[in-house]
């Protein structure tokens, strides 16, 4: 009987390498031995950039929503060779350029013909994005920041009137962050422009990545994005403004040799009756100043009665 060509490996390993899922696969030391298209693709790096590496090594560096490192012993690949048992997660792996990509993996164990585990693999993919993200998109592709990749400054104001528009005529609540990329300015006199853009350009795809397809990030003036949210209570917002926060504090990008790490000062408001676009975003302004008085790295809010309510702490 002829041999199947089901049975040349060859054949699952050509299946796997054009895969537009990242597949990549370890030995017991965790070592890299495979490393697909998809995988490129997604995380900017070759794979001739890290076969033979260990992924513990400063490559994807996974981290799940409040800024844990998975790369240690809560490594998916480590628990699953362990128990040998299959494991998913919702995780945000770097990409190569320094900007934060949230990512569906799997990891399942990989065994020998007598069943002992001999390495692990790991799937991972971006989620799916959805028909409305794709047409709104689609509207603003002429329109966007060619820095940032993100709505340009107009558009940013363009969007906040027509939430305001909204919540005049329809009582549909939002708030607004303004958020600061803290000490870009001397990061850029120190590095040049061209690193000062590349910084701005990772924390706004890391923003991006962050948030729902449905909520609103943009450029705002030199260093600032603004943010739309359709929430307005308190610890929600809260909670979202603590997850930027951890998620850009994870972010980095690699300059001459040099890594650098990247911190985020918040104004957050809760739009009111009676407001407009001035009062708006000045009293946004006002919660971000308190923010980068207070030494950066850190959230607060505008409360109704013009109060500023200090956030979370900065940490390391």
């Amino acid at each position: 009987m002829p041999e199947s060509p089901l049975d040349n490996p060859e054949v699952y390993r050509a299946v796997l390498e054009d895969l537009h899922t990242g597949v990549y696969f370890v030995d017991r030391d965790r070592r890299i031995v495979f490393w697909n298209r998809g995988a490129e693709q997604i995380s900017g790096f070759l794979s001739q950039e890290v076969i033979g590496r260990s992924c513990r090594d400063e490559i994807l560096v996974h981290c799940d929503a409040n800024n844990i490192t998975l790369c240690g012993d809560h490594c998916p690949l480590l628990e699953t060779m362990r128990n040998g048992r299959p494991s998913s997660a919702e995780v945000f792996l770097r990409h190569k350029s320094g900007q934060r990509i949230p990512v569906n993996i799997r990891a399942l164990p990989i065994k020998d013909s007598k069943g002992i585990i001999v390495g692990a693999a790991e799937y991972f993919e971006e989620p799916r994005v959805s028909g409305f993200c794709e047409r709104r998109c689609s509207d603003t592709a002429n329109r966007l920041d060619e820095v940032t990749g993100l709505p340009s400054d107009g558009a940013s104001e363009k969007a906040l009137e027509q939430h305001l528009l909204l919540f005049k005529e329809h009582h549909l609540a939002f708030s607004v962050f303004r958020v600061h990329v803290d000490r870009l300015g001397h990061f850029t006199a120190n590095h040049g422009k061209d690193a000062g853009g590349q910084l701005r350009r990772v924390v706004a795809q890391t923003l991006r990545n962050a948030l729902r397809p449905e909520d609103f990030v943009g450029s705002w003036a030199e260093n600032e994005f603004l943010i739309i949210l359709k929430v307005h209570r308190h610890k929600a917002l809260a909670r979202v403004a603590e997850r930027l926060r951890a998620i850009a504090s994870c972010a980095a990008i690699e300059w001459w040799g040099d890594r650098l790490s990247i911190t985020l000062s918040f104004g957050i408001y809760s739009v009111q009756a009676g407001d407009d676009m001035e009062t708006l975003m000045e009293k946004a302004e006002r919660a971000l100043d308190r923010s980068i008085d207070e030494g950066g790295n850190r959230f607060t809010f505008c409360l109704p009665g013009d109060h500023s309510s200090p956030g979370a702490d900065s940490c390391s």
